[in-house]
């Protein structure tokens, strides 16, 4: 249990909010990079710069202690599925505005419902699963199958989301076991290995400009994570959910200000859809939940 001064909601809800403006920007600075290196590239550089600035942070720990971990086999597994959520994602917002492809990815709290249910064997009610049918009709009208105005890119996004779903499955499992920094630090180093070994087959001599941007990257990639760990830190999952939309709202305002993307009147439709079901269902089993604990006391 934590104790009474390390829960702090309304500093857990800001790091929530700032994490997500993180992802956005890391976001942003891919889709600036997709016309000067290939994405595989842009991958490598995220998590080598990455592991630059977490470097000071494990430094300070017993190296023992930072890889001591008692699944190696799900790290990795982990490690892999980070790798396909942001190679996905980069590949996306390289091909189409930043705010549809981050709409999209957002039926990843859908996908994460479904799956729960499948994996971890949890109990998920019929009001439930019909708002997760509800956010994939959303999906269906950003992505609009079947009509001329459709980019292949609109799926990659639906790849990422599904990888984060078992990501964060993953991630849910090893925090019972493994510390934050140990599995902070293999996602780093698993994302640095599996890049390097395939982007000497793409590569291309990055720009002092690209370098600078990979360099950003890395900085916000990691602070994100910090971020993200310290908010769970000081307040319940249950609260900080909402807040993940934070990254839509950094996405539309990149997309438009560097790039003059604003998103149609069947993009924002379709993500109203998503974010309203992603609610609903952060609603609707933190009541259940409530409810099935008054039961049990």
């Amino acid at each position: 249990m934590q104790a009474a001064e390390t829960i702090n909601p309304r500093k857990g809800m800001a790091l929530q909010v700032l994490a997500f403006l993180c992802f956005a920007t890391m976001d942003a600075c891919a889709k600036t990079l997709a016309g000067e290196l290939p994405v595989l590239e842009i991958l490598w550089g995220r998590y080598v710069f990455g592991l630059v600035f977490l470097a000071p942070i494990v430094w300070r720990m017993p190296f023992r202690q930072v890889v001591a971990t008692e699944r190696l086999a799900l790290q990795i597994t982990r490690t892999l599925l980070l790798v396909v959520v942001t190679g996905a994602i980069f590949t996306a917002v390289a091909h189409i505005p930043l705010a549809d492809a981050t709409a999209i990815a957002f039926v990843s709290p859908l996908l994460l419902t479904a799956l729960s249910v499948a994996i971890l064997g949890e109990r998920v009610g019929v009001r439930s699963w019909s708002a997760v049918l509800v956010g994939f009709v959303g999906v269906l009208i950003i992505i609009r199958p079947g009509l001329s105005v459709t980019h292949w890119a609109t799926f990659m996004p639906l790849l990422s989301a599904l990888a984060m779903a078992l990501y964060q499955i993953a991630t849910r499992s090893l925090s019972r076991t493994d510390s934050s920094t140990t599995t902070l630090f293999y996602t780093a180093i698993g994302g640095v290995v599996v890049t390097s070994l395939v982007v000497p087959f793409f590569w291309v001599t990055p720009t002092p400009f690209a370098w600078a941007m990979m360099f950003v990257m890395g900085f916000f990639g990691i602070v994100s994570h910090v971020f993200l760990i310290g908010a769970f830190v000081l307040a319940p999952a249950s609260v900080l959910a909402p807040f993940a939309y934070a990254q839509l709202v950094g996405a539309s305002f990149f997309g438009f200000i560097l790039f003059g993307h604003l998103p149609d009147g069947l993009t924002l439709l379709g993500a109203t859809i998503i974010v309203a079901s992603g609610l609903y269902v952060w609603y609707r089993e933190g009541r259940v939940k409530a409810a099935a604990g008054q039961n049990a006391g």
